[in-house]
């Protein structure tokens, strides 16, 4: 059931367009078709309007689609970007408006046995620590009493590891927890409060730990790459990073659903490679025609983790780092569009 498939996944020799990267990003993997036919019931994403929910949402329902399986997919969110909702309903996904952080809206949102929980405040936590505390330690408690009776997928964050030696091959689930600054330790806090209450409840649930996923407008690659052909100093003060592409995480969190147990297991979700932010600066500059500016000094410690777990349970990401690096090169020649959303990667204070 788990595992690697070898099925191959045709990718584009370069993205073009929005729609072009929304569909790829969207587009489920064989395995996942598989699972979504095996899972029963409707499915809800739970902050559903950020960078991943959207094209989250619509792969679980084009994957539904393809499996011959009838059911609804609700996304969640405020929706300060009306685009994401217009996405989502043209795709065939049910837009619920509400704000997580009013406890009375929690009643009112749709049953259903399957949930992925994405919701989280990061950036613009400097300033405002309550309101991050509230939103990534206070709603994993209101969603735990909710969806008591369903499979619960928990997106948190590798942020709750301190920082590691790039020759230990990253933390390990099992392996000790430090978390550097405020947004760090209320996502432990949040996973703490919700192993509390699946426990005390009975859900059915996992916890994925992210690291840095990426796509063409956000992201580690298009940090770097950004800098590169603007001329910019690219830090070394953390030197080495995991990502992954955002679609082979989507089809990861979709799949995650069958995992769900009484005991919630804890899977770190990422790239296998360590990535040294200086060959990703000189690859970018061979593949833009520029020369990186490199600034030190270069530090041997950075938050990477080990994802051997996650390799063995879902397989290896069908977008290799180097592809992916070439379609972030591309996207920045033609000038594609962005978030404008730097992920601070290299801020070793944990204040963002």
């Amino acid at each position: 059931m788990f595992g690697s498939s070898l099925a191959r996944v045709e990718l584009p020799e370069k993205i073009e367009s929005v729609e072009q990267l929304e569909e790829l990003l969207s587009r489920p993997y064989p395995e996942t078709v598989e699972a979504m036919r095996r899972v029963r019931g409707d499915i809800v994403v739970l902050g559903a309007g950020g960078k991943i929910g959207p094209t989250l949402a619509v792969m679980a329902a084009r994957a539904s689609r393809e499996a011959g399986v009838q059911r609804r997919v609700y996304a969640v969110s405020r929706f300060t970007r009306r685009s994401a909702r217009e996405y989502l309903e043209a795709s065939g996904v049910e837009v619920v408006e509400a704000d997580l952080l009013e406890e009375s809206e929690w009643a009112d949102l749709p049953e259903a046995p399957n949930v992925l929980y994405l919701a989280g405040k990061k950036f613009g936590t400097k300033g405002q620590e309550p309101l991050t505390w509230v939103t990534n330690a206070y709603t994993p408690a209101l969603l735990a009493k909710r969806y008591r009776s369903s499979r619960i997928v928990f997106v948190s964050t590798a942020q709750v590891y301190d920082f590691v030696h790039v020759s230990t091959g990253g933390a390990t689930e099992e392996g000790p927890i430090n978390p550097i600054g405020e947004y760090a330790m209320s996502r432990l806090g949040g996973e703490r409060v919700f192993q509390h209450f699946a426990s005390k409840l009975g859900v059915q649930a996992i916890i994925l730990r992210l690291c840095y996923a990426y796509e063409l407008r956000y992201g580690v690659p298009l940090d770097v790459a950004l800098k590169v052909w603007r001329g910019e100093p690219v830090s070394l003060r953390v030197a080495y990073v995991n990502v992954i592409w955002q679609g082979d995480f989507s089809n990861i969190a979709l799949r995650a659903l069958e995992r769900c147990a009484n005991s919630p297991e804890v899977v770190n979700v990422s790239g296998p490679e360590t990535v040294s932010i200086e060959w990703m600066a000189r690859e970018f500059g061979r593949m833009l025609g520029r020369e990186p500016v490199l600034q030190g000094p270069r530090e041997d410690t950075a938050l990477l983790v080990n994802t051997a777990k996650c390799c063995a349970l879902f397989g290896y990401p069908r977008v290799p780092l180097r592809k992916g690096m070439e379609w972030v090169a591309h996207w920045v020649e033609i000038g594609g569009p962005t978030y404008n959303a730097p992920t601070h990667y290299d801020v070793r204070t944990g204040e963002f």
